[in-house]
């Protein structure tokens, strides 16, 4: 799936607009994986915890506050300086869509994109 999406970024010529967050990340293996993918660093991360699936498989109500605190001031800091002017915004929008929807694997998986 990366790989796709990275495709799709490039395609839409949004490849260097796209910001990269990891999930569930064990240690910086994934991370170095994930940049080497997508030829992207990865501006935040959150880390896979066990306790937080367990407290989820449990039916509790994982509390995650300190690792996505972290990583939304990571994506605050660096959204700062690469905001997209709303004049342009649309069209880049439209552009992104039409290069999705003429990628092989949206058209495999739901028909096409109308």
């Amino acid at each position: 799936m990366l790989r796709q999406f990275a495709a799709l970024a490039e395609s839409a010529g949004m490849a260097g607009r796209v910001k990269v967050i990891a999930n569930k990340v064990e240690d910086n293996d994934d991370i170095t994986y994930i940049e080497q993918v997508l030829r992207q660093p990865v501006i935040a991360s959150t880390a896979y915890d066990k306790i937080l699936r367990e407290q989820r498989r449990n039916g509790g109500y994982p509390s995650i506050a300190h690792s996505a605190k972290a990583a939304m001031q990571e994506i605050e800091h660096d959204e700062r300086g690469s905001a997209i002017d709303a004049s342009h915004h649309l069209q880049k929008l439209h552009d992104l869509h039409r290069a999705f929807a003429s990628q092989q694997f949206p058209i495999e998986k739901y028909g096409g994109i109308r």
